[in-house]
């Protein structure tokens, strides 16, 4: 579960700092429902001071996550393994 947090703050402070306005999402469809919903709108509403990041978020199954985060692809990946 903690795996990545270092990275997962890092890419946080970039987006806070830099500027950088891209963020790539993948997750679970169990966590596409409520959870997430819920983390973007707290990111829209932190980032009210400044340019809103793009968001894309890929709803898909467990394996599909781990495997665009492994690539790349995706910033963040939630699943249940």
């Amino acid at each position: 579960m903690f795996v990545g947090l270092g990275e997962i703050e890092h890419r946080i402070k970039s987006l806070r700092e830099f500027g950088v306005n891209q963020l790539e999402l993948a997750c679970y469809p169990a966590f596409a429902l409520g959870f997430m919903p819920r983390c973007l709108k707290q990111l829209m509403s932190a980032s009210a001071k400044g340019p809103r990041p793009q968001v894309s978020l890929q709803v898909l199954s467990s394996s599909e996550v781990r495997d665009r985060v492994v690539s790349g692809l995706a910033d963040f990946g939630l699943m249940a393994d």
